[in-house]
């Protein structure tokens, strides 16, 4: 599977953010509290919404917003 862009709204430190990627491996960089962490849990919740035991999107940090 490739991930080509992800766009995540309301959750955590980000109100709206698009972000595009490579093929191959992406890197992501930052200084403290920019939200890199942030764009792992998106990710994780996006790849594990059809999982059972998927993470909660009522989990505090997620404000309401589309996973896109």
């Amino acid at each position: 599977m490739y991930l080509d862009s992800l766009r995540v709204q309301g959750f955590r430190r980000f109100d709206d953010i698009s972000l595009r990627f490579k093929n191959g491996l992406n890197v992501i960089v930052g200084p403290n509290n920019a939200g890199k962490t942030a764009v792992v849990d998106a990710l994780r919740v996006l790849l594990s919404a059809s999982d059972e035991g998927s993470i909660r999107l009522n989990r505090p940090g997620y404000r309401g917003g589309p996973l896109v």
